[in-house]
């Protein structure tokens, strides 16, 4: 009987050294894990790193231009890069692509073959041997090419900018050139007629001109332009700067030249240029070669 309690104790004191041991031997399941510097995915596993420039350019045309930036190559060569698009959310290079590039920095690429008048899912894109990385989406709606047969068009060089493509705020929804203010005034006060030119339909990023003709200055002619500042009652050429950089403008001289005014073909031309002022930024601003051709497409002409 004794020896039995001896086996007995030697058993219970086995069991226990064996189940310390096991535990000692193996980590809670749930131990805290040691944190590490997050990597990005494409780093990770050698792809690219790109971003999509913030806005197109020639937004107004059937061949607007997006761009991007290559940060890194992965570690692997850049096979090819570009854009992609389509008309549904994350394209790829499975959709409408192009292929100009296979550098490290920055790129831009033109959309081609676009319908009029519809939505594009567009991003910049980068191909190594590891695969492809894409930047963030950006949309553009295509303009209406079957709005007239001669667009609104301005043009003008602003602070030694060139822009050769801009038309009203939202021209290829509304398709209206022209508009006519102050119809609804006294008799024999002045009628404007306005003319707007933007660089882009994104409110972020636009610049915008505003030229205003009154009605006794609609016919071939140089007049001088001032600061817009009374549209109901002042006969006198009028104009206001927008610009995207956070200062407000004041024009200080310039002139406007009506070069065609034809009620048959319903065309209004010219040119314009002028000094201004910054609120934010002292000295003094140009804008020069500026022209101008539009319809006359306001019913005050019907």
């Amino acid at each position: 009987m004794k020896k039995l309690r001896i086996t007995l104790l030697l058993t219970i004191l086995l069991s226990l050294f064996l189940f310390i041991s096991c535990t000692s031997d193996n980590e809670p399941i749930d131990q805290a894990i040691p944190t590490v510097d997050p990597v990005t995915p494409a780093e990770t596993i050698g792809l690219p790193i790109i971003t999509t420039k913030a806005s197109f350019t020639d937004e107004l045309t059937s061949s607007p231009k997006l761009g991007g930036t290559i940060t890194s190559d992965g570690g692997s060569p850049i096979t090819a890069s570009g854009i992609v698009w389509s008309t549904t959310t994350n394209p790829t290079i499975a959709n409408s692509k192009t292929n100009d590039n296979t550098s490290v920095g920055n790129f831009t690429s033109t959309m081609t073959g676009l319908s009029p008048k519809t939505t594009y899912y567009v991003r910049a894109y980068a191909t190594n041997s590891k695969g492809t990385s894409y930047g963030i989406e950006r949309t553009i709606t295509t303009i209406d090419s079957t709005i007239d047969n001669a667009l609104a068009l301005m043009t003008a060089n602003i602070d030694n900018v060139q822009y050769n493509v801009m038309r009203p705020y939202l021209y290829a929804f509304t398709g209206n050139d022209v508009n006519v203010q102050n119809d609804g005034g006294a008799i024999g006060d002045p009628r404007f007629l306005w003319i707007q030119g933007d660089t882009s339909d994104n409110l972020d990023t636009l610049i915008e001109i505003n030229l205003h003709i009154p009605n006794d200055k609609w016919t071939p002619g140089t007049y001088t332009l001032y600061e817009r500042e009374d549209l109901s009652t002042t006969a006198e050429c009028q104009a206001h700067l927008i610009l995207n950089d956070g200062n407000f403008s004041m024009i200080t001289s310039g002139t406007l030249t009506v070069t065609e005014f034809n009620l048959t073909t319903k065309r209004i031309k010219g040119t314009f240029s002028f000094t201004y002022s910054k609120s934010e930024t002292p000295g003094d601003f140009k804008v020069t070669n500026g022209t101008f051709n539009y319809a006359l497409d306001d019913s005050y002409f019907d």
